[in-house]
């Protein structure tokens, strides 16, 4: 049975739409980590990102964010600094299930 590309975005996991909304945004991004709050800016920068009213209204939060990344397997480090995801392991799943 054919899907519609909207319902074919619902079925995808939502680390999985997080990725496809950083794509273009962190392609060209040097070093070796990301800061969490940067991350959730890209996510949320956007009126129209299904993010920017995730939850009743709300942004999707930085806890959701670790949560969904996380079980996708992408490293994600606190220390003096904040909180940190690693750049390379989005990459990487950013050309496995989005490019």
């Amino acid at each position: 049975e054919a899907i519609s590309a909207e319902e074919s975005k619902e079925q995808d996991t939502v680390a999985i739409r997080i990725l496809r909304e950083l794509a273009p945004q962190i392609e060209k991004r040097t070093g070796s980590w990301l800061a969490a709050n940067e991350l959730r800016n890209m996510l949320i920068c956007d009126e129209d990102s299904e993010f920017y009213e995730w939850h009743a209204g709300s942004p999707i939060s930085a806890k959701s964010i670790k949560k969904y990344l996380r079980d996708a397997g992408v490293e994600h480090r606190r220390d003096r600094h904040g909180s940190h995801y690693s750049l390379k392991d989005l990459n990487e799943l950013v050309k496995r299930y989005v490019a």
